[in-house]
């Protein structure tokens, strides 16, 4: 029995994990593109900014003979605490109409948390940080976008603030850190994918390439699978190089390859297609 609870919790813990967070955004993204631009920004920033704390603070993790998954890195605050407020709690905010899924997303919030507990890798306040520093995250990309910044910034400056701030962030993580140790790493993928991501979908922005919102599952789907090849293909040559700045270029691509690479496949497809009217689904509503 207790070995089924454990698998249960491994499982309720991989939907904060790096892997389901690469896999699904792009689904997201390509569902509706607002609300996928938006829910990435959220993550990626909850992200670094956990992992500029980790850093910071550098409170161990409890002891590992009490682990029952691996984990890396310092303990507070909680980055899949964080991951599942972020993801799950945008989601439910944005999908709040549709009552069924809005509180699934809420319920999976807390245990997800509480599975860094059960599976020994975290404590309470862990969890509590995380869940504060997911909720500041949504808050604070909300605020800046009802100002509708991005619309007052020029395409060139633009570019040049998506590749110049992310790596900004970065050496501030190294500087609380003070070496190359698995938070800089972290963050290094999260600004890498945050500045791809940026430039990639700034360049479609100024150049009307974006891919229409999909109401086709189909249409969602290919897209997907394109975008995941290309991401895993990125993620692969990461793990097998293992050079930190080389991380930093993959990540970038993963990004870039979601927002502009995976439109210009399909470009010619689309132009081809017969407009139709396009059905507001509950997610705008």
């Amino acid at each position: 029995m207790t070995d089924l609870i454990d698998l249960i919790f491994v499982i309720i813990t991989n939907l904060g994990s790096e892997l389901f967070l690469l896999a699904t955004l792009p689904i997201i993204y390509y569902y509706r593109r607002e609300i996928g631009l938006k829910l990435a920004t959220i993550v990626l920033v909850g992200i670094w900014l956990t992992h500029l704390l980790k850093a910071y603070f550098k409170i161990e993790r409890p002891p590992q003979e009490n682990w029952k998954v691996s984990a890396s890195g310092y303990s507070f605050p909680s980055g899949h605490s964080t991951n599942a407020t972020t993801y799950w709690g945008y989601l439910a905010y944005r999908f709040r109409e549709h009552k069924f899924f809005a509180i699934l997303s809420i319920i999976l919030i807390p245990l997800i948390a509480y599975s860094r507990m059960y599976l020994g890798v975290h404590r309470l306040e862990d969890i509590i940080g995380g869940f504060i520093v997911g909720l500041f995250s949504i808050v604070l990309i909300e605020l800046l976008s009802s100002k509708k910044i991005h619309n007052k910034i020029a395409l060139n400056l633009g570019i040049i603030l998506a590749i110049i701030l992310p790596a900004l962030l970065v050496l501030l993580t190294y500087d609380a850190a003070g070496s190359f140790i698995s938070e800089v790493e972290i963050s290094m993928k999260t600004m890498g994918a945050f500045s791809g991501i940026y430039v990639g979908y700034l360049i479609a922005e100024a150049n009307n390439l974006h891919l229409p919102d999909a109401d086709n599952i189909v249409d969602v789907a290919i897209r997907s699978v394109i975008a995941l090849i290309l991401v895993m293909v990125f993620y692969l040559l990461n793990k097998l190089i293992e050079i930190i700045l080389v991380t930093y270029v993959l990540y970038w691509l993963m990004g870039f390859s979601i927002t502009l690479i995976v439109p210009l496949i399909l470009m010619k497809g689309v132009k081809n297609e017969k407009p139709m009217e396009r059905v507001t689904s509950w997610a705008e509503r």
